[in-house]
């Protein structure tokens, strides 16, 4: 005997861009959306009943439908429109899920000297985005909120170390008290249910927080960033209900130069994406802090 345990469908990877045009500049926004529906569609994988089975080229539509009349920005409270229409709508829809990735785009700066924007001209940030993941039940008073940030490359020459390890027979790890020190954040932070922030200034604030403790303060290790980064933001940030942070650690090491009759005065260095170090946690407002 078998039965069927879970099931959701959707449609992943929906992409658009939304031009917002204002006399004096444009505003844009492009985003990758993937749409989650759980509920009352086991007749569809048991039997191949479809009667209750939105398609997913429908909720495509309904994804750019709602991006043109509804603002798109922030992209929290896009995915809260989203998620609650398909509740809303569809009686046999139970929850709604989205996953939002706002791809960055900045003002070109043209000619010497220029400080302003061009006013419809952007240039692509290749490797960091903006992230959302937004959850709602039928009948619930708030949705889950989650905003993030993915693809933050960062690196530091110096004020970084690793000492006092175990060490035992397969240790070939030297301690070492200044160091590279190299990782690619990924965040993630929930909002407390019934919160109102201002999303941009929460997600412009944990990258601030974050660049401002990489660059600033000596690193024991990578474990000791990530509390220190979280422990800030959550003191910032009082909607903020918990942050999980993922930090490889990207390893730079000493290129031997010295068989060549050189000296290695912390100049040269070779990159090693894999294998990588892989570090994450979370950490949570105390119920005295909420």
């Amino acid at each position: 005997m078998t039965t069927l345990s879970y099931d959701r469908y959707g449609k992943v990877d929906v992409r658009l861009l939304r031009v917002t045009r204002l006399a004096d500049r444009h505003i844009i926004k492009e985003l990758s959306v993937d749409v989650y529906q759980e509920g009352d569609f086991a007749r569809s994988f048991l039997s191949g009943d479809n009667s209750n089975t939105v398609p997913t080229d429908t909720q495509k539509n309904t994804i750019f439908a709602l991006a043109k009349i509804h603002n798109v920005s922030p992209i929290e409270e896009f995915g809260v429109v989203v998620t609650r229409h398909f509740v809303e709508k569809y009686k046999q829809v139970d929850k709604c899920i989205v996953d939002i990735v706002e791809r960055q785009w900045v003002r070109m700066l043209i000619g010497k000297g220029a400080k302003q924007g061009h006013r419809h001209a952007f240039i692509k940030q290749q490797a960091e985005v903006r992230y959302a993941h937004v959850e709602t039940k039928k009948g619930a008073k708030h949705s889950l909120i989650q905003g993030g940030i993915r693809g933050l490359k960062v690196l530091k020459t110096t004020g970084s170390g690793f000492v006092g390890f175990p060490k035992c027979e397969y240790t070939t790890l030297p301690e070492v008290e200044d160091r590279v020190m190299s990782t690619e954040l990924s965040a993630t932070w929930t909002f407390r249910q019934g919160a109102k922030p201002d999303y941009d200034a929460v997600h412009a604030g944990v990258r601030n927080t974050f660049l401002d403790v990489f660059a600033n303060k000596y690193s024991k290790s990578v474990q000791q960033t990530i509390y220190d980064v979280g422990n800030a933001a959550i003191r910032a940030f009082p909607a903020m209900q918990e942050i999980n942070m993922r930090l490889p650690n990207i390893h730079f090491f000493h290129y031997d130069v010295e068989r060549f009759g050189l000296k290695n005065d912390d100049e040269i260095y070779y990159p090693t994406d894999n294998p990588a170090g892989y570090i994450e946690g979370t950490v949570s407002a105390t119920k005295s802090h909420l």
